[in-house]
């Protein structure tokens, strides 16, 4: 039996063009994208624009319900006043969007690029600009761990011909020790983390929400279609009043979350426990204790259990089964003799 065995046979002049084709392809897109994306923050003027309204948008997709933050703004550039609208900050979570209509309405004001082209297409940056590169980032990083083995292989090819199949392939699962310990490393560091944090909204202001009313919408769980109860609430914060819609619980049978959210709407209040960071993002309930101890002590658990693997297969425990020797079978018609 081999155990961790893999094998890969290629020639080198193929894996040159393959992996190096592939590398440059990736770096040439992600050059063209940061290019573009330098330009146009270099460039595009910035502006002051006034904030006329703002307020929460909702749209159903694929997914389930998005929300997004509309402003309607008013502005001046090169002589002339314009007026219209952004929209930004679209996501699954009510909160994200309710805070950004909050922020916006509150400061009065936002700064946003005007691409001189068509000024009236206003485009508010209000996200880091590191999230501008993503993108670039990623597919450049992709390009240069092909760009590497394009050009080991070309290394190779040089070496030995490019018409030469070479292979790269091992039984020894030694090789394999350094990943298992990794894995381990990282799932022990998450299990000390979530240990420390405790469970979210532990260290959420407490308080008490009134129950609007409930609908069901489409929402998306691993990628299968499924409806939830959303519960709109209101609640006062430092002498504020805040609204927020909570999805909860989710079913395949869209006449079971409705039932559901006709429960939900005759509540007429429940213990929240709200974010100190968003004042729009609440948790229904309490902090589970059980979440404090269950879930950091799987998470450990995990990284003692592939941090020990990696151990055995270090020191040669965990390896493949040693082969008995062969022996040559004597030709036909010979035999041996022994001297005594």
């Amino acid at each position: 039996m081999r155990l961790f065995s893999w094998y890969f046979p290629m020639s080198w002049g193929a894996g040159t063009v393959v992996f190096g084709g592939a590398g440059l392809l990736m770096l040439a897109i992600a050059t063209y994208l940061t290019w573009q994306q330098s330009v146009e923050l270099q460039r595009w003027p910035r502006v002051d624009a006034h904030v006329e309204s703002a307020d929460v948008t909702t749209r159903t997709v694929y997914a389930g319900a998005v929300y997004g933050a509309r402003l309607s703004l008013t502005y001046r550039f090169d002589g002339r006043e314009y007026r219209g609208q952004a929209n930004l900050h679209e996501d699954s979570d009510y909160a994200v969007a309710a805070k950004a209509v909050f922020d916006a309405n509150q400061a009065g004001h936002v700064t946003v690029m005007l691409d001189p082209r068509h000024p009236e297409m206003a485009d508010p940056r209000l996200w880091p600009v590191w999230t501008l590169f993503f993108a670039p980032i990623l597919i450049g990083s992709l390009g240069l761990g092909f760009s590497g083995f394009g050009l080991a292989f070309l290394v190779m090819g040089r070496r030995q011909g490019f018409d030469k199949v070479g292979q790269a392939s091992t039984q020894d699962p030694r090789v394999l020790w350094p990943w298992f310990a990794g894995f381990g490393a990282l799932f022990a560091i998450a299990g000390v983390i979530g240990g420390i944090l405790g469970p979210q909204g532990k260290s959420w202001i407490p308080a008490q929400a009134q129950v609007e009313s409930a609908d069901v919408v489409r929402v998306s769980v691993n990628s299968q279609p499924m409806f939830a109860v959303r519960t709109w609430l209101t609640y006062s914060l430092a002498g504020r009043t805040y609204r927020t819609a909570v999805t909860g619980e989710t079913s395949r049978d869209s006449a079971v979350a409705g039932r559901w959210a006709s429960a939900a709407s005759v509540q007429r209040a429940v213990d929240v426990r709200i974010d100190r960071g968003n004042p729009f993002r609440v948790m229904v309930g309490h902090a589970s204790p059980v979440d404090a101890v269950l879930i950091p002590a799987i998470f450990g658990g995990f990284g003692v259990l592939f941090f020990g693997i990696g151990l055995l297969i270090r020191r040669g425990v965990l390896k493949q089964p040693s082969r008995p020797p062969s022996h040559r079978a004597h030709p036909a018609g010979t035999h041996s003799h022994h001297r005594n």
